[in-house]
């Protein structure tokens, strides 16, 4: 695992915005934030039980409550003399609501001003001291109720600072609701137990209606085959459907019949008709005036053959026939008229059966509904009485107990309380630990709503989690290690076997891991203000390139402010500025400052320092330094100053944020993002300097045992 809470080696440094989101405090930073606000929490917890514990000693001292505790018994439905008819499993399921009901009424106005109007109670000094009109809200706050369920019993608690007196008011609180209840509850029963006896009175005389016109109806119906006969009805019905049907077919047939012989009537070729010819034929008269016909006409055929048409033997014979065929036509009239009269009798006749038939069913039909009509009506009735006899016996089993209640002498019985001898407030349990507890709380609030306002970036993980940055490593503050480093810029040269060294050598090993070789050989370090250590980076890191075996040219690229050439004796004033306008060559202004580092201060201050560095010369000086050295570092201005870092971000592989710890906000951090994100420029990471270590935390721990581990002894050579 790598020291100072950093990353493991290997792991390449994402660009800004590529898997390193921000999210919320993970339980990490919960703990660190807690253990530096660890001593601001312990005051302030000791700080609020310290002043529990006074105020709860004064408070005892000088000021204590004392609480007397009276009794009322609540009569139960089986506890009085006289016994009724009640069902005592109902009486567990009747009584907590009964002790919440006489809870609730202690503490009513009405109760309240009765008792403050007691003798007893006027003549203590609670009551003496009581603003005027203030008696029933001080009653109030003094007195508790609390029934017990699993008993009949409602405890009245009456807190005040004198016992005698708490005693005094309790029992006054109890005797008046005792007197109280009693005749309320003796009104208010006897009110109840006469409007439910009216009730159940209406209620029996409709249920005595009812049943005596089931008995009428079943009287007047006989019930018992009232089912047998509308069955047999029913029977009968159909039976005279069935006939009617037969009857009405043959109407319709005879008077489809007779129509037609009228309709031929009408037309003379009724003799047509074979029905009508074999009625004829069936009448004997008619046959013989028929035979008699052929007969005469026979004769008048032979008289005309044997005399002549002019004997007069003839003209007998014909008159004879004449005579015949009068009374034959007569005959045949008189008949037809006989058949059409009998059959418009037949038709008359069946379409009275038919009449009578219908008429009969109709009145069997609605004997039968009578019938069914009667059922119903005999089963509503029954179902209404069952029903008003359900209700009139639970309005009995009702009136039983309300006659057991008014038969009660007390609904509640007072047991007396005397003068408490031992305080009820403070409870130094109670205060101490509420006092502790309140101090956590608001400790715990003074701790968050200081990191809220506190927007400075204070750990590693501010710049995952807020920057959204990779995180190259971090530089421990120089007061939390055990040498004493005068200068910072110099950390690794002077102690490299230090914290400050072994964090420089992360960095630098984050940077190789961090790109291939040729896309970081050219580097500039940055920060978003002075006095961030961008100088203490630049310097250190470019040691820790040189020990790794890499030849280094450091660059001071800060014109306004420079200082490489204050840090190592036999720098030159000339540097940068001169050779970027050509006045020499930049090969003659390095200074050799170890054996693989090389130093080109800045030079002086030039008129355009943005537009220097963004010109030509500074390209090629990058290209001819990159022939003869392995890494290019430029010391930079701080980049939320001046535009000097921003130019010069687009000519070199990488960039690297310095942020101080403690002192670069999130938001300033964010904005020397932007600015850079602007210019194109690709950010390897973040290095955030000036981390201090909290007591007790990992970073401490960490230092611990690298002291500890340093101070081994090597083996021999």
């Amino acid at each position: 695992m790598a020291p100072f809470g950093m990353p493991p080696f290997g792991a390449a440094a994402a660009p800004v915005g590529a898997g390193q989101t921000g999210g919320g405090l993970s339980p990490k930073d919960i703990t660190q934030i807690l253990r530096k606000r660890f001593w601001l929490i312990l005051i302030i917890i000791v700080l609020f039980t310290t002043i529990a514990g006074v105020a709860t000693y004064l408070w005892w001292r000088y000021a204590p409550n004392y609480t007397a505790q009276a009794a009322l018994e609540v009569q139960t439905p089986m506890s009085g003399t006289n016994q009724f008819d009640v069902p005592t499993d109902a009486i567990p399921n009747f009584m907590p609501q009964l002790l919440a009901t006489h809870a609730s009424l202690l503490l009513n106005d009405a109760i309240l001003q009765e008792v403050a109007q007691r003798e007893d109670v006027r003549k203590t000094r609670w009551a003496q001291d009581a603003p005027k009109g203030e008696m029933v809200n001080r009653l109030k706050a003094a007195v508790r109720v609390a029934p017990r369920v699993k008993t009949n019993l409602i405890y009245i608690m009456v807190t005040m600072g004198s016992p005698e007196e708490a005693a005094i008011v309790a029992n006054a609180l109890g005797t008046a609701y005792q007197l109280h209840s009693k005749l309320q509850s003796q009104q208010g029963l006897q009110e109840h137990s006469q409007t439910l006896n009216t009730q159940i009175n209406e209620l029996q005389t409709e249920l005595d209606n009812i049943r005596m016109e089931i008995e009428n109806l079943t009287a007047e119906s006989r019930v018992a085959d009232l089912a047998e006969r509308g069955n047999v009805k029913r029977q009968e019905l159909e039976e005279l459907q069935r006939q009617a049907i037969r009857l009405r077919t043959q109407y319709l047939q005879a008077k489809t019949f007779n129509d037609r012989l009228l309709e031929a009537q009408d037309s003379g070729v009724l003799l047509d008709q074979p029905e009508v010819r074999a009625a004829l034929y069936q009448d004997p008269n008619y046959a013989a005036l028929r035979q008699q016909e052929a007969q005469w006409s026979t004769a008048v055929q032979n008289a005309k053959r044997n005399y002549g048409p002019l004997h007069s033997s003839v003209a007998q014979a014909e008159a004879q026939l004449n005579a015949v065929a009068a009374q034959l036509a007569q005959a045949q009239d008189g008949g037809l008229q006989a058949y059409m009269a009998r059959n418009a009798s037949e038709i008359k006749a069946m379409y009275q059966q038919l009449a009578e038939l219908q008429e009969q069913a109709g009145l069997i039909q609605e004997e039968v509904r009578d019938l069914y009509v009667t059922l119903a009506k005999l089963r509503q009735l029954r179902l209404e009485e069952s029903n008003l006899s359900r209700s009139i016996d639970r309005m009995d089993v009702t009136m039983r107990d309300l006659q057991y209640r008014m038969a009660l002498q007390t609904p509640v019985t007072l047991v007396q309380a005397l003068p408490p001898s031992r305080r009820s407030q403070p409870k130094p349990a109670l205060m101490i630990t509420g006092g502790v507890v309140l101090g956590i709380i608001v400790a715990l609030g003074l701790t968050v709503l200081l990191e809220i306002i506190d927007t400075s970036i204070k750990r590693p993980s501010d710049i995952r989690r807020r920057i959204d940055i990779p995180l190259l490593g971090m530089v421990p503050h120089l007061d939390d290690l055990d040498e004493d480093i005068p200068d910072p810029r110099l950390a690794l040269q002077m102690f490299p076997d230090s914290p400050v060294g072994e964090a420089f050598r992360q960095i630098r090993t984050r940077v190789i891991f961090s790109a291939p070789l040729e896309q970081q050989r050219v580097l500039m370090v940055t920060s978003p203000l002075p006095e961030d250590g961008r100088t203490t980076v630049a310097v250190n890191l470019a040691m820790a390139m040189t020990q790794a075996g890499s030849k280094v040219l450091l660059v001071d690229a800060n014109f306004r402010q420079p200082m490489l050439h204050q840090l190592f004796e036999g720098v030159q004033d000339a540097g940068l500025s001169n050779a970027l306008i050509q006045q020499d060559d930049w090969r003659n202004l390095v200074f050799q400052a170890g054996e693989n580092l090389h130093i080109l201060p800045a030079g002086p201050l030039p008129p355009s320092p943005a537009e220097l560095l963004a010109g030509p010369q500074m390209k090629t000086l990058i290209d001819e330094a990159l022939t003869e050295y392995d890494r290019i570092l430029f010391d930079s201005a701080p980049c939320l100053v001046v535009t000097d870092p921003c130019v010069l971000a687009s000519v070199v592989d990488g960039v690297i944020m310095v942020f101080r710890a403690g002192a670069n906000t999130h938001g300033v951090a964010m904005k020397a993002r932007d600015r850079m994100n602007e210019a194109n420029a690709r950010l390897f990471g973040a290095v955030l300097n000036g981390v201090q270590a909290m007591p007790g935390g990992y970073l401490r721990k960490n230092y611990e045992a690298f002291y500890e581990y340093r101070e081994r002894q090597p083996l021999p050579a």
